[in-house]
């Protein structure tokens, strides 16, 4: 019963918490709202408290926008699976627009092949200076044409290679948010499920050691103390463990 008590009074913590936040900013107590500041009240996503409080200290205030942009960002219940689809979605647009510049660049060159086919016979049959000199100024043309529909298309494969190496960025921290845990900071079980399987499958991998660590009397500890100090606990022995361990 002491266990269930504490948890309730716990989450009645959070609560005010959030409220009183909510309240002290002059948000609506609605409930797209009220779980952006229960998430803050928690603690469990830094990055989302942080986020928070730089806004807040930029700005004095944290307005509609800004709590859309939370909410998208850090508390989406599929938000790393969203945006993932979203990067892929991006990447793959680039990648058609890409394709249908480098499609109108060889239709170009094709055309271009024809003419230079075509001028070579016109000036073969070219009996004065002015039917040669009308047919040099064509080829200036079309020549200028094409270089300029090149620059064009290297500067936009340019601009498409930023564009993509920043959605990888982008991508690299969706992937390593999905394999960390928000409390501790460490990598979670799904990181350690990846690693194990792709250290024991290594040829000729050196001896491996796998270290199980518990802490004592913690269930004892948090109901004692209250979740909230257990989470601190927590983060403590995170903490040593990180700065402890090499490689």
């Amino acid at each position: 019963m002491g266990g269930q008590s504490d948890e309730t009074e716990r989450t009645i913590v959070f609560a005010d918490i959030a409220l009183s936040q909510i309240r002290a900013l002059g948000h609506s107590a609605e409930p797209r709202n009220y779980e952006i500041w229960y998430h803050y009240a928690t603690g469990y996503n830094p990055a989302l408290n942080k986020t928070i409080n730089e806004t807040i200290e930029r700005k004095g205030r944290l307005d509609a926008a800004d709590l859309d942009a939370i909410r998208e960002r850090f508390v989406g219940a599929n938000r790393l699976n969203q945006e993932i689809e979203q990067f892929g979605n991006k990447v793959a647009d680039e990648i058609e627009q890409i394709m249908g510049m480098v499609g109108t660049a060889v239709g170009s060159a094709t055309s271009y092949s024809e003419t230079l086919a075509d001028a070579s016979v016109e000036i073969g049959n070219a009996t004065d200076g002015d039917g040669l000199r009308v047919i040099v100024e064509g080829l200036i043309k079309t020549t200028k044409e094409i270089e300029s529909a090149n620059n064009s298309l290297e500067e936009r494969l340019k601009a498409s290679h930023q564009e993509i190496q920043d959605l990888r960025e982008s991508l690299e921290v969706v992937r390593h948010e999905s394999l960390t845990d928000p409390l501790t900071a460490l990598s979670n079980r799904k990181y350690f499920d990846q690693s194990l399987s792709r250290m024991s499958m290594r040829d000729n991998a050196p001896p491996m050691s796998l270290l199980m660590i518990d802490v004592d009397h913690f269930k004892a500890f948090n109901d004692t103390f209250g979740h909230l100090t257990g989470d601190q606990v927590l983060r403590l022995v995170a903490q040593c463990i990180k700065q402890n361990v090499k490689g």
